[in-house]
């Protein structure tokens, strides 16, 4: 039977070890970041709507001091949790690279010796750290940003349907549709795509270039023709004729 083939970030999760726990964690601590940082946006609009009932009396809105507070707390826990978050995803993504290299280096020890004649052991090292720093930047810093971008997105979904849901499909209409303009750019408006603009630029630039060409082939042609006949000289030496009007030797 076939083996199923596994996705690549069960392989390098499989490289982390017992710290795979520490990247589901920094994910989980990364959405919850997200979401915190939302909170203060809700206190904002608590605190206006408090303020519009009572207007023009603003001393009776009470709550607005306690708003501020629970904005600035959420706000400040966010970036904590935040942090929290990246330094657990940095330690899983650390020890799933070390273990890449050990890795790496043991299966290239057991390769034999005829390999190392076509292949500089220089260059499979700065190969081997090269994948290993990049799976270090995609688990440490990509993956906690997809997850609190995906989650961020979610959240917005739901408080525009809760608070009112007539604004949050206009506003949700509207960004479907920059999303299908950003992608149909290319036939909405050819200029946009910049192919053809730069077609005429290369195609200008190829009719000035040969108009150069030309110009200089002409320029050269005509200096050749104002030399001389026999400027170039023969087999026997010819002496170029002065063109300038020659002076007079004295006479001793």
């Amino acid at each position: 039977m076939k083996q199923k083939k596994q996705n690549a970030l069960t392989v390098l999760l499989g490289y982390a070890g017992s710290h795979r726990r520490l990247t589901f964690l920094g994910l989980g601590l990364s959405a919850i970041s997200m979401v915190c940082s939302m909170i203060p946006y809700l206190c904002i609009w608590l605190a206006a709507r408090d303020l519009i009932a009572v207007a023009p009396d603003w001393t009776q809105a009470q709550s607005v001091t306690r708003y501020g507070w629970i904005a600035f707390a959420f706000a400040v826990g966010g970036i904590l949790i935040y942090f929290l978050g990246l330094m657990c995803t940095h330690l899983a993504a650390f020890r799933t690279a070390s273990n890449i290299r050990k890795q790496g280096m043991v299966h290239v020890m057991q390769a034999p010796l005829g390999y190392f004649d076509a292949n500089a052991s220089g260059l499979i090292r700065s190969r081997l750290d090269a994948a290993a720093a990049d799976t270090e930047t995609l688990l440490a810093h990509n993956l906690a940003d997809i997850v609190g971008t995906i989650t961020l997105f979610l959240a917005m979904l739901v408080l525009m349907f809760v608070f009112d849901w007539r604004m949050g499909a206009a506003c949700l209409l509207a960004a479907v549709i920059s999303i299908f303009a950003m992608t149909r750019r290319w036939r909405l408006s050819p200029i946009l795509s910049g192919r053809k603009p730069i077609r005429r630029i290369s195609g200008w630039w190829r009719k000035r270039k040969t108009g150069f060409s030309r110009r200089n082939e002409k320029r050269r042609k005509k200096s050749v023709s104002m030399l001389p006949p026999g400027w170039m000289g023969s087999s026997r030496k010819s002496k170029i004729p002065c063109s300038l009007p020659c002076q007079k030797s004295r006479r001793s």
